[in-house]
Order: structure tokens, then C-alpha cells, then sequence
């Protein structure tokens, strides 16, 4: 074909063109997350809600008056610790939980075929639910290298009790300079030691049974 090099020529500035695009399309993104706004859909529990700030729209999560509270009442069951996981799931699922309802597409995403969500709460996803900081107005994740980053909106709950919820096992750190910081199974009291093989305390564990050639083991009785 005469125009085959005219044809490729073409397609590969299409192709750099679309490069182009999605780069500075997906730069900006990064820049809004990290700048502390929302991109793509909402949270469950929040909707979306476009501001103006020095002159250009920017978007951010706001709770959700049909759906906040849900979220709300996770956290304060879970805190209280007066109820198993369980009984927090059947709770919020007597006051008419069901999961966010979305539509199914097709594989080339060109048609609806049906819709998914509106399922009851189960403990997994409970647990699931609570470790998330965006319920509490802090953004943690791929684009913002897994930091913490205070949100342009306020939280559904309180950072107290996001902790309190949680029981250590994830834990946001406010310091007084406003840097955040989440720690994993963090403990507020005293730490503990940890054990060691070569302890002074019982030194004979490095005896062998003469039968098993396996070394003794002491305690304190």
C-alpha cells in the first residue's frame, strides 16, 4: 500500500498523543490526592461535593445524610466494647444496612448489564470498614505513598474514636505540628520485652536430653 508509512506515522501520533494525555491527566490527580482532595467516585458514606478554590473547582467528600450515620454507628458499637463483632453487624443490619448499590458492565464496558451491592453487613467487611482512616478525614494510600494526609473535608467520626474502635490495632497519631502518623498494633501501655533464648534466668536450657537430644525447658515454677 502506498500510504502504509503515512498510516503508521499517523497511528504513532495517536498513540504518543493519548500517552500525553493520560500523563498529564494522572500527574494532576496525584498532585489534587496529595493536596488533600477527592478524585474518582465517593467513599461509601460520603458524596462528592465540587468547591472553588482560587478560582478553579476542585472536589471533596462530604457525609452522606442517607448513609453517614450507618458509618457512624459502626464506629461507636465497635469503640463501646460492649458488643462482639457480630452482634455490631446484625445491628447495624436490623437499622437497614444494605451494601451501596452499583451497575455491572459489560467487558467492554460499552452497556449496563445489571447491578451489584445490596447486601447485608458481614463481620469481614466490618472489619474492613474500620481500619479505613478516610472515615476520619485522613487519606492513606498508593498515591500519597501510603502517608498519611490530612483531608480538605472533616471526617464522618473523630480520631479518638476511630482509635478506640480499633484497639490498637491500627492507631492514627496526631502530633502537635498537625503531622500524622499511623502505627499497627500499637500498645499505649508499658512495652513488653521481647523473649529471648539466651536468658540468664534459666540457663540450663542449653542442656540436650541425653534421649531426645532436644534442649530442656525451664519456667519460673
Amino acid at each position: 500500500s502506498p500510504s502504509e508509512i503515512a498510516e503508521l506515522v499517523v497511528a504513532q501520533n495517536s498513540k504518543t498523543e493519548v500517552t500525553n494525555m493520560l500523563t498529564r491527566m494522572i500527574g494532576q490527580e496525584i498532585r489534587l490526592i496529595r493536596e488533600g482532595y477527592n478524585i474518582g467516585r465517593p467513599d461509601d458514606g460520603y458524596v462528592n461535593k465540587r468547591v472553588l478554590i482560587d478560582g478553579k473547582k476542585k472536589m471533596i467528600q462530604v457525609p452522606d445524610p442517607e448513609r453517614a450515620h450507618f458509618y457512624k454507628e459502626i464506629f461507636t458499637l465497635r469503640a463501646s466494647g460492649a458488643h462482639s463483632d457480630q452482634e455490631v453487624a446484625d445491628k447495624i443490619n436490623s437499622m437497614g444496612f444494605h451494601t451501596k448499590r452499583m451497575s455491572k458492565w459489560n467487558a467492554s464496558h460499552s452497556k449496563i448489564i445489571g447491578t451489584i451491592g445490596g447486601k447485608l453487613l458481614t463481620v469481614k467487611q466490618l472489619q474492613r470498614i474500620i481500619k479505613r482512616p478516610i472515615y476520619v478525614g485522613v487519606i492513606c494510600e498508593k498515591w500519597t505513598n501510603y502517608q498519611p494526609i490530612k483531608a480538605k473535608y472533616d471526617g464522618i467520626i473523630s480520631i479518638e474514636l476511630f482509635n478506640q474502635a480499633n484497639r490498637g490495632k491500627v492507631f492514627i497519631k496526631e502530633y502537635e505540628n498537625g503531622e500524622l502518623k499511623i502505627l499497627y498494633d500499637y500498645s499505649s501501655g508499658d512495652t513488653k520485652q521481647r523473649r529471648l533464648k539466651n536468658n540468664p534466668l534459666f540457663p540450663f536450657k542449653f542442656i540436650f536430653c541425653p534421649h531426645c537430644h532436644k534442649p530442656v525447658l525451664g519456667s519460673s515454677p
